[in-house]
This record gives C-alpha cells, sequence and structure tokens, in this order.
C-alpha cells in the first residue's frame, strides 16, 4: 500500500487528491504470465519487505 495519495482520482471533493493502492501477494508464476512488468515488480517488492520485517522468504 502507498502511503500518500498519487495520480488522479475520480472523487474531487475528498480532500485526497488522488488514489490508494493495495498490492496483495500473488502467485509468482501467474504474475509473469498476466503482468510480467509491472506486477513482477510490486511482487518483488512485497517479499523483499516481508523479508525486511520477518527475516522469513515467501515463496
Amino acid at each position: 500500500m502507498h502511503n500518500y495519495p498519487h495520480l488522479s482520482g475520480s472523487i474531487s471533493n475528498n480532500g485526497f487528491g488522488g488514489h490508494l493502492c493495495i498490492h496483495f501477494l500473488r502467485d509468482l508464476e501467474e504474475t509473469q504470465k498476466v503482468d510480467p512488468n509491472y506486477g513482477m515488480q510490486n511482487q518483488r517488492a512485497i517479499r523483499n519487505a516481508w523479508k525486511s520485517m520477518t527475516g522469513e522468504d515467501v515463496q
């Protein structure tokens, strides 16, 4: 999840200038097939963050 609003949003009067992304852990084989660039970057970032917080690898 990003910690700030970014890019654009469709609701202009809510005091939140953009949108908020939440990325979930996905199977790497499936991600490689459907979104090899952006999706794989997100999955690597999720796994790296988890390892830095817990010391555990996510398969």
